[in-house]
């Protein structure tokens, strides 16, 4: 082998090394990505696995929710039903109520009824001029007014503590009585005057 055989060989040699070399860089780094895609899918399947749990939760969340909605649909269910139930019952009494008043309406009537028949009856029975006497007991005159008024005084002095009458009011009616008495004297001794009928009054 001559000299320029031996360089050229020696240079193919140097190539193939070379290639070698740059081949072997470019599968580590091919090595080096497919270590770097595995971590990065095992972190989406860690990611992935912690979804499906948190999806898995909320699931569960929404199942209790319907539960819940389902008891408070069933709740509200049993409440109307009993609310109709009192209705029915308020309608029960209502009608019985205004049964009830028609026929006291009826009653007060027919005694409305009787009671004049008895009245018209009763009238036929009494003289006319019955109609037209006082009822009233109490007395008109001055004197005769005067006279009770006396009397009350006579029946508080020995009743009025019995009965609660403050012994102010029993001498307040007392002075009344006196003066007024005292006034009527006047009245009946002198001529009678618009000052004298005043005191009187």
């Amino acid at each position: 082998m001559t000299g320029r055989q031996c360089s050229v060989s020696g240079s193919e040699n140097g190539a193939s090394a070379t290639a070698y070399g740059v081949k072997a860089v470019a599968d580590e780094a091919k090595s080096e990505d497919c270590k770097a895609k595995s971590s990065d899918n095992r972190a989406k399947s860690e990611d992935n696995k912690a979804k499906s749990e948190d999806n898995k939760a909320k699931s569960e969340d929404n199942r209790a929710k319907s539960e819940d909605d389902r008891a408070k649909s069933e709740d509200d269910r049993a409440k109307s039903s009993d609310n109709r139930a009192k209705s029915e019952d308020c309608k029960a009494k209502s009608s019985d109520y205004r049964a009830k008043s028609s026929d006291n309406e009826a009653k007060s009537e027919d005694y409305k009824a009787k009671s004049s028949d008895f009245g018209m009856e009763y009238h036929k029975n009494i003289p006319y001029w019955r109609f037209f006497m006082r009822t009233d007991w109490l007395p008109t005159r001055r004197d005769e007014i005067l006279g009770m008024a006396m009397k009350w005084n006579n029946v508080l002095v020995v009743k009025g503590t019995a009965w609660n009458v403050p012994e102010t009011k029993s001498t307040e009616l007392n002075a009344l009585t006196l003066s007024a008495q005292a006034a009527f004297n006047e009245a009946m001794t002198k001529d009678r005057t618009t000052v004298l009928t005043a005191k009187v009054k």
